[in-house]
């Protein structure tokens, strides 16, 4: 972890300022109500949610072991395939989950029919919005709890798993696969589909918004990181928020899975360019 630096964190609280200042001024923030429609029964996130806990522990876990009983593969190359297979079995099951009552839960999730270029480049802005303002906060937690706790900052269990995978090329194709693709796919429709849908029929946008970002930063907690947990909880908080935006802003479930993939992506660029960079020295 980087010293403390006064100077960076009035920088970054500047900044982000300044874009939620301006985007509020330009009404960047304001959300259309969407064309009545009916919200989704709690069936939906339950089931979602039973699923999305149960195949990593049962489904997963068995299919990994046969594998390991019919071939010669290493633990990390299991621990790689674990992370593909978890995230086919999730997609598929919140497809069909999604695919129960004919075609109402799709229209639901994707309300608006946007071109993808637009979109794409909708979400892009979202990111850049975003990202001082997630930076900000990351550093402001991160050296806060250090004051407080004496813990450094360590790198998230899935960040582990990509830096122990680098070395290996197909190994980082299958994990850039799975971190890229399926999880954003997954988590995506569990959280901004299923249970955001659900609960603002209850609680109404905003308190919908922070519940199902709270609900999604805790499903990241990690035991073994301590209190080094507060920093990481609370970017994924903040970043939660904003991809719940972006469904709310777009009308469609296609603008946090972009946003989500663009953020994993970054991230694994960086840490492959730090990568590399250590290697040349």
């Amino acid at each position: 972890m980087q010293e403390f630096s006064l100077k960076t964190f009035l920088l970054l609280g500047i900044i982000s300022l300044f874009i939620i200042l301006l985007a509020s001024k330009l009404k960047f923030f304001k959300i259309e109500k969407k064309a009545s429609l009916e919200t989704l029964s709690f069936f939906y996130p339950l089931f979602a949610i039973m699923l999305f806990l149960i195949i990593p522990y049962f489904l997963t876990k068995h299919v990994i072991l046969l594998i390991y009983r019919l071939t010669s593969l290493n633990t990390l190359e299991l621990q790689t395939w674990a992370q593909v297979i978890n995230g086919l079995f999730t997609a598929l099951s919140f497809i069909c989950l999604a695919s129960i009552q004919k075609n109402r839960v799709w229209k639901l999730f994707f309300l608006k029919r946007i071109k993808l270029i637009p979109l794409f480049l909708l979400t892009l802005l979202i990111y850049v919005i975003s990202l001082p303002i997630i930076s900000f906060v990351d550093y402001a937690v991160e050296h806060l709890t250090y004051a407080l706790f004496g813990t450094f900052t360590i790198d998230q269990l899935a960040v582990r798993f990509i830096k122990s995978v680098l070395p290996y090329p197909y190994l980082l194709s299958l994990a850039i696969f799975a971190t890229v693709i399926l999880a954003p796919f997954c988590e995506e429709f569990l959280f901004r589909g299923f249970i955001q849908n659900s609960l603002k029929r209850l609680f109404g946008l905003i308190p919908t918004l922070l519940i199902t970002s709270l609900l999604f930063s805790l499903i990241h907690y990690s035991p073994s990181q301590g209190y080094a947990n507060l920093p990481l909880l609370t970017t994924l908080f903040v970043f939660s928020l904003f991809l719940g935006f972006s469904y709310e802003k777009t009308g469609s479930l296609l603008a946090p899975i972009f946003l989500h993939l663009i953020f994993n992506l970054v991230t694994i660029l960086r840490i492959m360019a730090l990568y590399s960079a250590s290697n040349t020295l």
